[in-house]
Formats: structure tokens, sequence, C-alpha cells
């Protein structure tokens, strides 16, 4: 099941459901999705500033940056 197919189940849920679990549920996705895509764009760092980086920075870096973007896609 794709991303996009639990949110859009949750948002189906959300409608028929007595309860805000899955509303909330859904809206604290979106948030963290924002917030993953403002981090995966700050870690979308240009060549020359990879460079200038130690080489355990840089490999850090760009683990993190890889965490984003496998989180979001």
């Amino acid at each position: 099941m794709t991303y996009e197919q639990i949110k859009l189940n949750l948002a189906n849920m959300s409608a028929l459901s007595p309860t805000a679990t899955p509303k909330a549920a859904l809206e604290r996705i979106e948030q963290l999705e924002a917030a993953l895509h403002k981090l995966a764009y700050w870690l979308d760092t240009d060549q020359e500033i990879l460079d200038n980086m130690t080489a355990a920075e840089r490999d850090d870096h760009i683990r993190m940056h890889k965490l984003a973007l496998a989180a979001l896609f």
C-alpha cells in the first residue's frame, strides 16, 4: 500500500468515523510530511558545500538526506 493510499483511506475513515482519531492521524501525517519536505530541501546541498565538508560530515549529511527522502517516497 502506498503512502497516498494510506492517506486516502484515513480521509475516508474520518468522513465515516464518529471519533476524531482518523482525522487527527491524517493531519499529523500531513504535518510530518511537510517537515520532512523542508528537511529534504535543506539537506539537498550544493556539491561545492559538500566538497568543503569533512568526509564524516559529508557522509552523515548524505545519510540524513537519504533518510528524509526514503520516509517521503
